[in-house]
Formats: C-alpha cells, structure tokens, sequence
C-alpha cells in the first residue's frame, strides 16, 4: 500500500516539474481548465437528466421523445451546419472586419432561408400524413421552432470556439444541458408525462439559449445581422465549395450516430427504443465528454499552424494524436471496468435491460471519437469532400448490417452494428487521412499507452468479477475503482518518460 501511494505521488511530482516554469499552463492549461469545467458540467447535467427522466418517463414515450429529438438535430445539421462549419474554418484568414462581416451576411442570410424552406416543406409533410391530428401533435407543431433555435446555438458554438472565447461556449453548452431536461421535468410535473411534454420542454429551453447564441454571434459583426454585406461572388464560391460537402457529411454522420434507433423502433417498438436511446447514452458519455474537450481544445491550434504552413498542420496533427493516446485509452478502460456501475446509477430499472449493448456502444464511440482526431487530415487541406465520402460509406455500413441484425437480435445488433461501421469510420479517416496530409501516426505512443490501460484494465475487471461478482454497489464501486486507478498509477509511473514526453509535445 504505501508504494502504491509513492507512485501516485510521484506522478504529480512529475507532472508538477513538467509545468516547469508555468509555460505549460500558460499554453493550454487554462484554455483545458475551462473546457474541462464546461464540458464536465454540461455532462453532469446530462446525466442527471438521463436518471430523473428514466424514473419519470415511460420507455415508450421516453423513446418516441427522442426521435423528434433527433430529428430536429439532423434538420439542423444538415442546413445550418455546412455554413457554420465554413465560417469557423475561414474565420483566421486574412481580411479583418470586412472578410468577417461579409461571412456572418451570409451565414445570417442562408440561416433564414434555411429555417423558412425547411420548415414549410416539414408542416406540408406532416399535414398531409394526418400527423397534427395524432397524440403527439404539440411536438410535430413545435419542431420548426426548435429547428430555427438550435440553429443560432450550432453557429454560436463554432464562433465562439474558433474566436477562443471558450468560456461563453462552455456557458452555452452547460445552460442548454442544463435547461433542456429541467425544461422536460417541469412540464412532466405541471401536465403529464407524455411526447409533448418531453419536446416541449426541451423546445423551450433551446428559445432561451439560441436567443443568447443568435446576441452572441451578432456581435462579432459590425452592424445588425441582416444590414451585412455579402461577400463578392468569388468569395461566396469559395466558402460553398468548402461548406456544402459538409451537409453529406452531417446527413451522413447523423445516419451514422442515430438512425439505428429509428430501426429498432420500426422493427421493436418504442419501448426497446427507449431502452436502446438510455444504453447509448451510457456508453457515449465518457467518449463524448473527452471528444468535447479535445478535438475543440486541439482543433484551433491545427488551424493555426495550417494556415503558415500543410507541413506544420500535419506535425501538429501527429501531436495531437500522440497526446490522445495517454489520455483516452485510460478512460476507455475506466468504462470497461465500470461499465455495469455506470448502467445502475444513470438509468432507472426499467432500462436496464440495455446492459448487452452499453459495452459494444461504448467501444463503438471510442473509436467514433478517435475518428474525429484522425478527420482532422482532411480539414488541414480543406478536402470536406473526403470526410463526407467517408462518412457516408460508413453510414452505408451501419445501414446495411442493422438492417440484418436488428430485426433478429434488437438492440444488441444495434449496437454491434454502431461498433462496426464506428471501426469502418476510424479506419477510413485515418487511411485516406495519411494520404491526403503526410502526417505519421504515433503507433509507439498507442502500443505504450494500451499496455498500461490495459493492464489497468485487467486488474480492476479481475477485483470486479473475483470480489463482487453480481455486486453494484457504491463499496464494491470504491474498491474496484481503487484497484483500478492503482494499476494506472503504477503502469503511467513505470513508463513515465514518454507519457509525459508525448504529452508535452503538444504545447511546443
């Protein structure tokens, strides 16, 4: 015992004499600080709401909720993103004011054409199949409002990242995880728990914070939204032929991410679906919070050093990926080991039949998240087109396999399938990213950084199974989780050097 806690304290010795002179703080440390605040307090919000509206909802309408849910999201992906996502790759060009006033007219102007088309187009639908006249009406009637709303907070938070003003991002994010599900409660509480209440609760959150992202982003112009200038017409080519491959991509990354549930409630009902949405929610959390931290901690920097030069996007891309392996791989192994744990506390009973599938999920968006790091190749030499071709195969993948599974096995062949085409998309970012960007991937750092996770890893499934098998309690939970963070301590001390070296290469 007393050198498990030698090692651990040398640890953050070591880590304290990496600071060295507060350089590494002064480069990133308060930028993360901020983002791992925001972010840890945006999952926290999500996760409480994952257990009080499982306890509260049924399985049925919780699922249901969630598909309109989505839908609004892919709407707003699929129109808005593509120019949000120009918008933040063009931002550090060169022009000033002017070249920034003349991107925000055209973000504005293409955002209320967006949200006008669309949402016509959605009532014409909706009327004609009789959906206003069913249970669920209040949530059909409301979708175009939610849709025009999440748009002004999907620019918002591409803007104020980009423009390194994290922390009225972080504030952003965390009211809306915040809002979103106090929303659904209250008008569970004040009407039923029902559809409408689920979506109208998160409808009325999204008004409060897109109305603080549209003030925000409005005042990076010079004058009010719609008296912008457009930019000229070479201009305007130039930020289309970047950002319109990126609706493939969204459509593409949103069939990718949550079409399967669709699929198992076509094939199962919206019970399994609600129980299927709960387990993901489970196995993403970990993986996505890291995704959140990272990719919009790293993404400017990549930027950055791409705009002087391909060659320096590309060390600083390999750098990137090198310092991910230390610090994802523990994580992915913490959820292994607490996997079952995690299901108890963040799910009522009744969802806990989505147990099968949380672990085949979790791995699934690790390597969604790993992806993402690989993709970043691709934006370094502005080739959206590639990442959207690779997306949409992999959600060809996803597609085609659930399709097979799914009516056989339910849930757990959603799940399998989201790991498989997760793989596929890993696997094509990071082949065809090489090839676009001559970056060399750290293979060393993840042999180094798996052999201590995994050993980790190990030790805390074998204290999992050997001590409390069938146990899930918070004291099975404390000494599992100290057998765990032990062996990390003793695998990151014993291989000290280059952990720290590789994490250190990414503030030079």
């Amino acid at each position: 015992m007393t050198e498990i806690i030698r090692w651990q304290k040398g640890i953050i010795h070591h880590m304290v004499e990496a600071a060295g002179t507060g350089r590494f703080w002064d480069r990133i440390g308060r930028e993360a600080a901020w983002l791992v605040a925001g972010q840890a307090l945006t999952a926290l919000g999500g996760l409480i709401a994952l257990r009080v509206l499982t306890g509260l909802y049924p399985r049925d309408v919780y699922g249901l909720a969630w598909l309109f849910i989505n839908g609004a999201g892919f709407a707003v992906t699929m129109f808005t993103g593509p120019l949000g996502q120009a918008l933040n790759r063009f931002y550090h060009d060169d022009g000033g004011q002017e070249r920034l006033d003349g991107l925000l007219g055209l973000v504005w102007r293409f955002e209320a054409a967006a949200f006008v088309s669309v949402g016509a187009l959605y009532y014409v639908v909706v009327f004609s199949l009789g959906s206003l006249r069913g249970e669920a009406w209040l949530s059909y009637l409301v979708m175009p409002l939610y849709f025009c709303f999440l748009s002004f907070m999907n620019i918002a938070q591409g803007l104020l990242n980009t423009s390194r003003r994290r922390g009225w991002r972080v504030a952003l994010l965390a009211a809306e995880a915040w809002l979103k599900p106090a929303g659904a409660l209250a008008f569970c509480l004040l009407w039923k728990p029902d559809v409408n209440s689920f979506v109208l609760g998160y409808a009325s959150a999204s008004v409060v914070t897109g109305t603080a992202g549209a003030y925000l982003t409005g005042g990076y112009g010079s004058r009010p939204p719609f008296r912008l200038p457009m930019p000229d017409g070479r201009r305007v080519r130039e930020v289309l032929a970047y950002g319109i491959p990126w609706a493939g991509f969204a459509g593409g990354n949103w069939a990718l991410q949550v079409s399967d549930r669709y699929l198992v409630n076509l094939f199962w009902g919206a019970a399994m679906t609600g129980a299927y949405v709960a387990a993901y929610q489970v196995g993403s959390a970990l993986f996505q919070l890291l995704g959140g931290v990272f990719g919009p901690l790293v993404q400017p920097v990549i930027f950055n050093r791409a705009g002087r030069s391909e060659a320096a996007g590309a060390e600083s891309l390999s750098l990137s990926v090198r310092a991910f392996a230390w610090i994802s791989l523990p994580v992915l192994a913490v959820f292994v080991v607490m996997r079952g744990w995690l299901l108890r506390w963040l799910t009522a009973p009744a969802y806990w039949e989505g147990g099968e599938a949380v672990l085949l999920i979790g791995l699934g968006v690790y390597l969604w998240v790993l992806g993402d790091r690989f993709s970043q190749a691709f934006l370094v030499v502005r080739r959206s087109g590639a990442m959207m071709a690779i997306t949409l195969a992999a959600a060809v993948v996803n597609m085609v396999i659930n399709l097979f599974l799914v009516p056989r096995v339910g849930m757990t062949g959603a799940a399998l399938s989201t790991l498989v085409a997760y793989a596929a998309y890993a696997a094509g970012a990071l082949y065809f990213g090489k090839k676009a960007v001559a970056w060399k991937f750290p293979l060393g750092s993840y042999i180094l950084a798996g052999g201590v996770a995994g050993f980790a890893c190990v030790c805390g499934v074998s204290a999992r199974e050997l001590m409390f098998a069938g146990r899930f309690d918070l004291f099975s939970a404390g000494v599992v989780g100290f057998v765990y963070l032990s062996a990390l301590a003793l695998g990151l001390w014993l291989f000290r050097r280059s952990a720290m070296l590789d994490l250190r290469l990414l503030t030079r």
